[in-house]
């Protein structure tokens, strides 16, 4: 489930479900837009500058570039129903990887990008 709101010219909000499988995900990897492109060359218009991400459920693993999370492992940090994960940077935004921390659980992410 997904669904975008434009919420002002230079924020996109968008809710995402947490895959249930075992393979971590990345933001784009749930059809989070990261990136904004401009006319039909495929130039990149606007990055992702930073992203608030409030977790609305259940529990997530959470780590940045090549780690690679495991659910029902502790590897990466742990973030739970309520908590918010602030990237600060384009790098943050197209490394962040999660995975539901219990396999076959399903965490609902609140994503709100900032261009």
């Amino acid at each position: 489930m997904q669904k975008m709101q434009i919420v002002g010219s230079n924020q996109l909000q968008q809710v995402a479900k947490v895959a249930v499988d075992n393979a971590s995900k990345t933001l784009a990897g749930l059809g989070v837009t990261v990136e904004k492109t401009a006319g039909t060359d495929g130039e990149i218009a606007e990055v992702a500058q930073g992203a608030v991400i409030t977790v609305e459920d259940n529990t997530i693993q959470y780590g940045f570039g090549t780690v690679t999370n495991e659910a029902g492992t502790d590897v990466g940090h742990e973030a739970g129903s309520g908590d918010i994960i602030t990237l600060e940077s384009p790098r943050e935004v197209a490394g962040y990887q999660f995975i539901n921390k219990v396999s076959g659980s399903v965490a609902n992410l609140q994503v709100d990008i900032n261009y």
